[in-house]
């Protein structure tokens, strides 16, 4: 077998058949490898974890549930607290709109009671005052039918006194 240098890549050319081919390498060994020597197996003690080992282990895994719980006891009252503290400004604000309602509602009750009232009372004096003039109007009517009533019994009685003169 021979390499061919002229193709791209590495083929073989079988020099028998003259043929190119892929080259696959097969090696069969003549004898097997010698053995490696055995490496003596650990004991049991080898694996075990020293003492301190297994106290900075335990020292650690409580510190770190400490502190996780520290944080979720700190979380859920920081939480408690904001809770807290907006539903007491929802009913502070709740608390001041529905007294500045009330307020509102009692300021337009009065304002509307004291237009009522005025208006009622302006109705009155102008109802008063066109009866007053009214009766003035009557008062000076009579009046007049009056002061006709006299003018008629003067003329009647210079007309008698100037019957009773010429008579």
């Amino acid at each position: 077998m021979g390499m061919n240098t002229a193709s791209k890549g590495y083929y073989i050319q079988s020099l028998s058949s003259g043929k190119f081919m892929r080259s696959t390498v097969v090696v069969v060994p003549a004898t097997l490898p010698p053995l490696l020597p055995q490496l003596p197996e650990p004991e049991a003690d080898d694996y075990a974890p020293s003492l301190v080992v297994v106290v900075v282990v335990v020292v650690v895994v409580v510190v770190v549930v400490v502190v996780v719980v520290v944080v979720v006891v700190v979380v859920v009252v920081v939480v408690v607290v904001v809770v807290v503290v907006v539903v007491e400004v929802v009913v502070v604000v709740v608390v001041v709109v529905v007294v500045v309602v009330v307020v509102v509602v009692v300021v337009v009750v009065v304002v509307v009671v004291v237009v009522v009232v005025v208006v009622v009372e302006v109705v009155v004096v102008v109802v008063a005052a066109a009866a007053a003039v009214v009766v003035v109007v009557e008062v000076v009517v009579v009046v007049v039918e009056v002061v006709e009533v006299v003018k008629e019994v003067v003329v009647i009685a210079v007309v008698v006194v100037a019957v009773e003169k010429r008579v």
